[in-house]
């Protein structure tokens, strides 16, 4: 067997009860990393005295926002976490918001976050949380451990090798004990009058397909035993209809019913569980969001990087465990939308790039866009943000399965070869319309997805100069009607071409935007593929530079607008380079004669070599360097 560093924790489960949350959850205060917490903006208050909390506080930046986790097993207490405190006249058990342990006073750790002016988010999870012992969930509570599909027991190690098994909220106690912390931190809102900022985190993990995979999803015996129970009602609720049909229809339904009994059975059980999954699912959002009120921002998704539940046997074999790894996860996290963090590896792996990447990814502009109402930043259109080209609309980020429609019609294919880290998956249309910046974005929706209200705001940024894309594959008959009285009502000129499919080009002012129907598409060789994308984009005259670059380099694009001292540029971009391997890499820039080479920032370990062909970049191991580029009108 090989060495472990890893902190297995053998107790029984029973045992387990008996020490109870309070002693797990601080178990790692001394350990407490603070560097790692800070640069990335975690405060982990329950790793730390409620008379520490000023001082922990005051190291971390005013510029960028301030993540709390709300810790639920924490504030959970019974007879074993009173001591000599509990009271025979107390209910048992109950939760604490500072009524008896101070470093529960979460109304005290938001005024401390004020007096010092810090953005602070308090985050309420609505999912396992794997810095949490047992996920979040008090001991009393966790008698489920959640599965992956392939019956792995999903655990995780922290940075300091400590296992947290995660267990399912599936568990119907699980809930039970979830409403009724929600329910009282609602009151507890309520009778302090809090008026804080607080979003719902969705904890997750990459696998080795590269997708995310929350730590709500369960395959474990809780969850089949619920699917099971979910079916039988199902199946009681069609047998009530059809006591109530008629004769006719009774016979119609057996027609239906023997031509149903060809369909794939395995695609009808998968339709189950995805139904049931999502009941589950919105059952804890909606209860979040209720004990929330007002105070609710939006919805923070966090990739736990080292999270995976095979990520143990990586920790445990020190050879296998190098930054590197993590790199590809961190530039998949802005594709995707999603918040990566480094919480949970060990210190040596982030002594090289990886903190670099991390300082450099996570921008106000990136957090700002996920929450809906948070007024404590400034929009200075003078900072760089995350340079985004391309917004597609699909129906579930858990990354890019082979079932999504970009993923088939080889969209995802060309960008990622043509357009690296410039385009962005959405999984709601949320800022479809928030977004005031649409006239250089491109916007590709799922007609059959549409909504009347999304289908509005797409005519509105087609009117507004933006480029909008939209699939009609089953895009719903009205829409479609009423999109043929818009271009006739707005006397916008169409062309219609056919190549691969039938394509229809409009334009309206500077707004373009293209009708296709992507079922011919899906079975086309990926030469056709490309093709057809190619000749799609080039429609929107999108200026950018060419790279050619090696295995192991990684790279972020970023923009801002000009100041007043770059007014014959319309933007300046900047990317930034990183080759966290052990072995020199090679980039070169291809020249373009609307670009303009400014300047090198922050070089590492780095040589640049201008040519009148374009610029030469040679990554020494474990290098960086930013370079900044005008663009010419």
């Amino acid at each position: 067997m090989f060495e472990s560093n890893l902190e297995y924790n053998n107790i029984s489960r029973s045992q387990e009860d008996d020490i109870n949350d309070a002693s797990n959850v601080n178990a790692d205060i001394d350990n407490d990393n603070d560097n790692n917490h800070i640069n990335e903006g975690w405060f982990l208050y329950w790793k730390t005295s409620a008379s520490l909390w000023k001082g922990k506080l005051e190291k971390f930046p005013k510029s960028k926002p301030l993540f709390i986790p709300l810790n639920w097993a924490h504030h959970f207490i019974t007879e074993t976490t009173l001591g000599s405190n509990a009271s025979k006249d107390v209910e048992l058990p109950q939760y604490d918001f500072g009524k008896n342990r101070p470093d529960t006073n979460i109304a005290e750790l938001a005024s401390i976050a004020t007096e010092l002016e810090l953005n602070a988010i308090f985050l309420f999870p609505t999912t396992p949380n794997p810095l949490f012992a047992n996920g979040g969930i008090p001991a009393y509570y966790a008698k489920s451990p959640s599965q992956t599909e392939d019956g792995i027991t999903i655990a995780t190690a922290t940075d300091h090798g400590k296992i947290n098994r995660i267990y399912s909220f599936f568990d119907p106690r699980v809930y039970k004990g979830y409403s009724k912390f929600s329910f009282e931190f609602s009151r507890y809102l309520n009778e302090n009058n809090l008026n804080i900022h607080i979003a719902i985190l969705n904890c997750g993990y990459f696998n080795k397909n590269n997708q995310f995979i929350s730590y709500f999803e369960d395959y474990s015996p809780c969850f089949e035993n619920g699917l099971i129970k979910y079916s039988e009602v199902k199946r009681r609720e069609r047998e009530k209809e059809r006591e109530s049909e008629s004769e006719f229809s009774e016979n119609n339904r057996n027609f239906k019913e023997s031509n149903n009994n060809n369909d794939d059975q395995l695609i009808i059980e998968t339709k189950k569980k995805i139904e049931f999954y999502e009941i589950i699912k919105d059952l804890y959002i909606t209860t979040a969001k209720e004990s929330i009120g007002d105070n609710f921002e939006g919805v923070i998704e966090t990739a736990f990087l080292g999270g995976a539940p095979l990520d143990i046997i990586n920790r445990s074999i020190e050879k296998y465990e190098h930054s590197i790894r993590y790199f590809p996860y961190i530039m998949h996290s802005k594709i995707i939308d999603v918040i990566p963090t480094t919480l949970l590896l060990p210190p040596n792996i982030k002594e090289g790039k990886i903190t670099k990447v991390m300082n450099d990814f996570l921008d106000v502009p990136l957090i700002q866009n996920k929450l809906e109402n948070l007024n404590s930043y400034e929009n200075n259109e003078f900072d760089f943000s995350p340079l985004n080209f391309f917004h597609l609309y699909t129906h579930s980020n858990n990354s890019i399965t082979k079932n999504d429609p970009w993923k088939l019609t080889g969209l995802i294919n060309y960008l990622d070869k043509n357009y690296t880290q410039t385009y962005t998956l959405f999984t709601n249309t949320k800022n479809l319309s928030n977004d005031d910046s649409t006239y250089d974005k491109s916007y590709f929706l799922i007609g059959a997805n549409l909504s009347s209200n999304e289908f509005y705001n797409a005519l509105k940024i087609f009117m507004n100069g933006g480029n909008v894309i939209i699939d009609t594959y089953n895009l719903h008959a009205p829409l479609m009607r009423k999109l043929d009285a818009f271009f006739i009502e707005n006397s916008v000129p169409l062309q219609k071409i056919n190549y691969v499919t039938e394509v229809t080009l409009a334009s309206l002012g500077q707004g373009k935007m293209i009708l296709f129907n992507r079922q011919k598409i899906g079975d086309e060789s990926f030469v056709k593929k490309h093709s057809f994308w190619e000749n799609i984009i080039s429609y929107f005259n999108i200026d950018h530079l060419k790279l050619n670059f090696e295995n192991d380099v990684f790279f972020q694009w970023k923009g801002r607008r000009p100041f007043h001292n770059e007014l014959e540029f319309i933007e300046i971009r900047r990317v930034i380079f990183y080759n966290p391997s052990s072995y020199k890499r090679t980039v070169k820039i291809q020249k373009n004669k609307n670009f303009v080479l400014l300047k090198t920032i922050d070089e590492q370990n780095v040589f640049v070599n201008p040519h009148e062909k374009g610029l030469d970049i040679d990554l020494m191991p474990n290098s960086s360097v930013g370079i900044d580029f005008g663009h010419l009108e």
